[in-house]
């Protein structure tokens, strides 16, 4: 088995160091950037309410419709349907007031953002490297807790928490290349940003599908090509951004954002490369307007990921793992940034936001699901810092 590092989050739990506890986390400023998740930390440390029953809430999609119970308390959990989680008092959710807002006619896209924080570091990677304990280089895991090199959709799906938003309503598994310091030591993040959102038009927002179930996908640098998707470092206010780890003002979060390509072939969950069955929309140089080739007609919801650390104003020392590849040269710092996706969300939550807040046109923020109902936590996970690197098998 591969070295593994996680721990449980108390509700007042600090970091090393004095790093901000999650509450502190819930209040502080999400950094603006164009693709970045914006004003989403207000909904970190949800609490979970329970929904009586006879509630309004009962007959609504998402959220809401999964929590049953019986006197406010809930049942024994049992396997559903899918090999996911029992419907049953799973479900993590806040009653929201008012109306959530839709998208500004400037941007007519619809939009659902949520958190989550690192859950596990391993030299694992299920997807380029799947039942190879050990084969990768570090990755900082977040999202389903049992993510590891023998995960499947179905694996994902029946069994570990989570440390985004929803809990074991959203089992994904998300990771990326570990960033470590000077010192070799692994730093934690402050936050993940995980962004879902339509792009185009009114018109083609409205025509995005679901992803798939078991849908996996890679995106950023490349190893095999030396190329790859765009990525940018940030420094969180002065906005200076670039292919490279920057070197920022002490009191500013250093973040990198990677967007996924949201078109797909329609019928390959995986390939070779484990990117061609998915591709970026393609400009048409006469119009200037971009739609999914032919080859990947399905348009998906974009995926696009930001992880922000805190720092000392060491940043500039940084680098990844994947930045010092065995018996290579070292690539500059932070130039081989990359993220795995491998889907397992609750099929129904899945669909209440994609329908709801994509398609319908809203601007859910703070793991709002457009229809009342937003998720709560996360309740688990790493605390940023710094933590040794575990050592390689």
């Amino acid at each position: 088995m591969s070295p593994r590092v996680g721990r449980t989050l108390a509700s007042t739990r600090t970091s090393p160091g004095g790093a901000r506890s999650m509450e502190t986390r819930s209040t502080r400023r999400a950094a603006v950037t164009g693709a970045a998740v914006l004003g989403v930390l207000a909904a970190v440390a949800l609490v979970v309410l329970a929904v009586a029953p006879g509630s309004d809430r009962s007959d609504r999609r998402g959220l809401a419709g999964l929590v049953t119970g019986s006197s406010g308390t809930s049942a024994p959990p049992g396997p559903s349907a899918d090999g996911g989680p029992p419907p049953t008092a799973t479900a993590e959710a806040i009653r929201v007031e008012g109306e959530v807002p839709e998208s500004s006619a400037a941007e007519p896209s619809g939009n659902f953002r949520t958190i989550c924080v690192a859950s596990h570091l391993a030299y694992d990677d299920p997807i380029v490297n799947p039942g190879e304990p050990g084969a990768s280089h570090l990755h900082m895991f977040f999202g389903n807790t049992e993510t590891d090199a023998s995960s499947t959709y179905e694996s994902l799906r029946a069994a570990g928490g989570s440390t985004c938003q929803g809990g074991i309503l959203n089992r994904t598994g998300y990771w990326a290349p570990a960033v470590l310091d000077a010192e070799g030591q692994v730093v934690l993040p402050e936050f993940v940003s995980v962004y879902y959102k339509g792009t185009g038009t009114a018109a083609e927002v409205r025509s995005v599908d679901e992803l798939p179930p078991g849908l996996r996908m890679i995106a950023g640098y490349d190893a095999a090509t030396g190329e790859g998707d765009h990525f940018d470092w940030y420094c969180e206010v002065t906005q200076d951004k670039g292919p490279t780890i920057p070197s920022c003002p002490e009191d500013e979060l250093v973040g990198v954002v990677l967007p996924f390509p949201p078109c797909w072939d329609g019928v390959n969950l995986d390939s070779p490369d484990h990117r061609r069955h998915v591709a970026q929309k393609v400009r048409d140089p006469h119009t200037g307007t971009e739609a999914c080739p032919d080859s990947h007609p399905v348009h998906l919801p974009e995926l696009t990921i930001g992880i922000w650390y805190p720092h000392e104003g060491d940043s500039a020392d940084w680098h990844l793992s994947s930045d010092r590849p065995p018996g290579e040269p070292a690539y500059p710092d932070g130039s081989t940034f990359h993220s795995d996706w491998f889907g397992a969300w609750d099929p129904e939550v899945q669909e209440t936001w994609t329908e709801r807040c994509i398609v319908g046109l809203l601007n859910c923020v703070g793991g709002e699901l457009g229809d009342g109902t937003q998720l709560g936590g996360p309740e688990v996970g790493l605390p940023a810092g710094r933590v040794p690197a575990p050592p390689p098998p």
